[in-house]
């Protein structure tokens, strides 16, 4: 008879849960995070699936396929994707743009980078980093002319972005 890797269950945190065998969900964890690295998602960088394996609950790993999980990783990123586009709503004289990503050591310095490479200026920045999230919003105007920005403008900003978001 083989010995349980880890002999107490793990009680769970909610009211009116049973126990789980932490073992159990541990090895699932591990068998899908080896899966997903093992496939290497173009779309997946490595710190976002960092992110989604320590901040989901216990509970999580016992219910979730394989096909579950590429599809959270998914829906995950295209909302973060869809809360880094510009809003198309500024003023006249700056032009918002939010960015919200898995916080990464570095990625201030290169969301700022891409930035002051696509020529324009940062009139005021709002940076707030919480449990591994960064949630950035950036006032930006043009360098030459100090104005709001142009659509084609904030389509090529948001291809940068994402270059450096997705290395």
């Amino acid at each position: 008879m083989s010995k349980p890797l880890l002999t107490s269950p793990h009680q769970s945190p909610d009211p009116g849960c049973g126990q789980a065998s932490s073992a159990d969900w541990e090895r699932k964890r591990a068998l899908l995070r080896a899966r997903l690295m093992k496939r290497r998602l173009p779309w997946l960088n490595k710190d976002e699936l960092e992110a989604h394996f320590a901040g989901m609950p216990w509970r999580y790993w016992t219910r979730v396929s394989q096909d579950d999980l590429r599809l959270h990783l998914r829906t995950v990123r295209a909302f973060f994707q869809s809360l880094m586009a510009p809003e198309t709503e500024g003023s006249a004289d700056h032009t918002p743009l939010h960015i919200v990503a898995a916080d990464r050591l570095g990625l201030l310095y290169e969301i700022l980078q891409a930035l002051t490479a696509c020529g324009v200026n940062i009139s005021q920045a709002i940076v707030c980093t919480d449990n591994g999230l960064a949630r950035d919003l950036f006032h930006l105007t043009d360098v030459a002319s100090g104005t709001s920005l142009g659509a084609s403008r904030l389509e090529t900003i948001r291809a940068r972005l994402l270059e450096v978001m997705n290395p």
